[in-house]
């Protein structure tokens, strides 16, 4: 995810557990952390971009992560180099 300085949002959350069944939680319960430099989050996932640098923001429950890319880009012309969609 590229962002720019004081943008923020909220992060979204949802599992399946093996059989593909809905796992239903409360955004309460995940653990967030950032590894990285330029930001904060909170415990409800809500993450702010103070200045450009990149890192790892890491949602966990029970046992289970998943990482997002973050990098936080001042703000200019930028030009992409590689695109990749999901």
């Amino acid at each position: 995810m590229i962002i720019y300085p004081q943008q923020a949002f909220e992060v979204r959350a949802s599992g399946k557990d093996t059989a593909g069944i809905p796992i239903q939680f409360q955004l309460a319960a995940l653990r967030w952390e950032y590894v990285g430099k330029g930001e904060w989050v909170d415990s409800l996932g809500k993450f702010q971009a103070i200045g450009a640098g990149r890192g790892l923001l890491i949602g966990s429950y029970q046992g289970l992560s998943d990482t997002i890319f973050v990098e936080i880009i001042n703000w200019g012309t930028h030009m992409i180099d590689d695109f990749n969609s999901v």
